[in-house]
């Protein structure tokens, strides 16, 4: 019986693994399409760019006014889209490409760094851990890097009164 209850976890598991799997793979093949106007770093500084096709997490580029010959394959952490505001930073609510950022999964806060932005979507990478962690977070789920969680103070104590201690002699019954 025991080891029946195990295959089904096992097999459920499985399921919801290949499930998720196939989720953020779907995300990322819809992150650009051919043909989106966006903007690539390069050496410290940010280009307009056509998307002319995506493999993966991989965008192939050209650099709009550029000769072919500068066309390439960027990942994530190269390029944004036009869609927006570029600005970032949490008074905008905002985040841009290498901002340091924490990220919360499962209850709990990961230092992270973003790859990407498109609305109120970020697309991050969780430091320390492989690019089959990556995934796109809302903003409940971010903050910037090292804002600690809200601290909840605590109501003060209720002060109860005591009434004065009594001292009545009240003979026993029993002696």
């Amino acid at each position: 019986m025991g080891k029946m209850r195990n295959y089904g976890f096992s097999k459920v598991l499985t399921l919801l693994l290949a499930l998720a799997l196939t989720l953020s793979f779907t995300a990322l093949s819809f992150a650009f399409t051919r043909g989106d106007k966006v903007e690539v770093s390069w050496k410290g500084s940010w280009y307009p760019a056509t998307v002319l096709k995506t493999k993966g997490d991989l965008t192939y580029i050209h650099y709009d006014g550029y000769s072919k010959s500068w066309d390439e394959w960027v990942g994530l952490d190269r390029i944004r889209s036009t869609d927006g505001p570029s600005s970032s930073g949490p008074s905008s609510g905002l985040y841009s490409a290498g901002d340091p950022v924490d990220v919360k999964w499962k209850g709990s806060w990961y230092p992270a760094h973003v790859l990407r932005a498109s609305g109120n979507q970020t697309y991050i990478h969780y430091d320390g851990y492989d690019s089959s962690w990556d995934e796109w977070v809302g903003p409940e789920r971010i903050r910037p890097a090292g804002r600690a969680a809200p601290v909840v103070v605590p109501p003060p104590p209720t002060t109860t009164t005591v009434a004065p201690s009594v001292n009545i002699n009240i003979p026993n019954p029993f002696k």
